[in-house]
């Protein structure tokens, strides 16, 4: 959410340096931009509930004798599962598994962004670069980017919380948060008393 003492503009210096620190990012997808998505593990189970969604089946585990309902998962990446599904017209993994890759990438794209604009609020431009580029640079976070699972967009998410205006932008991130992981109920609960406060 928007810092009071935030500086509304950014020097030259700054757009170059977040420009850069995009395209760092960028080019650790290059190599990793073909092919589907891993959906192995709790992945699949998030595509298979994102399957269920776009055929009109509800929030269940078709892969289950019985088609159970689902009650352990959280409904936004399945939902985006499904958005993908009934925008490509195909639920085949390797179809649908290449543009969820696509779309984590841009993914990381704006928490690599949103690293830097983060930490330019506390920092030094050059620290505040330095700081994002350990962000993009950690081997847990470049492995999981390479895997369907909630852990890249929440925390892109929760990044996008702490940089976007106030208001309904910041309610709005914080609910995907919490569709995501039920973690994000701590930055819902932000969003309440900040909005409280300012009130």
């Amino acid at each position: 959410m928007t810092d009071p003492a935030a500086r509304s503009s950014w020097s030259t210096a700054e757009r170059c340096l977040a420009a850069l620190i995009v395209l760092l990012a960028a080019a650790l997808w290059v190599p990793r931009l073909q092919g589907p998505l891993d959906l192995r593990y709790d992945a699949g189970v998030y595509y298979i509930l994102g399957r269920s969604l776009a055929e009109g089946h509800g929030y269940r585990l078709l892969n289950e004798p019985g088609t159970i309902a689902a009650i352990q998962y959280p409904p936004v990446l399945p939902a985006l599962a499904a958005l993908h599904q009934i925008a490509l017209g195909s639920g085949d993994p390797t179809v649908v598994g290449h543009a969820l890759r696509i779309t984590m990438a841009l993914l990381f794209l704006g928490y690599a962004l949103a690293s830097f604009a983060l930490a330019r609020r506390y920092l030094p431009p050059g620290f505040a670069f330095a700081a994002a580029l350990l962000a993009i640079l950690n081997a847990q976070v470049i492995f999981l980017s390479d895997y369907f699972a909630a852990d890249l967009p929440y925390t892109a998410v929760s990044l996008f919380f702490f940089v976007a205006p106030g208001g309904f932008a910041a309610g709005t991130l914080a609910v995907l948060a919490l569709g995501l992981r039920t973690a994000g109920v701590a930055l819902l609960a932000a969003w309440a008393a900040q909005s409280l406060v300012h009130r």
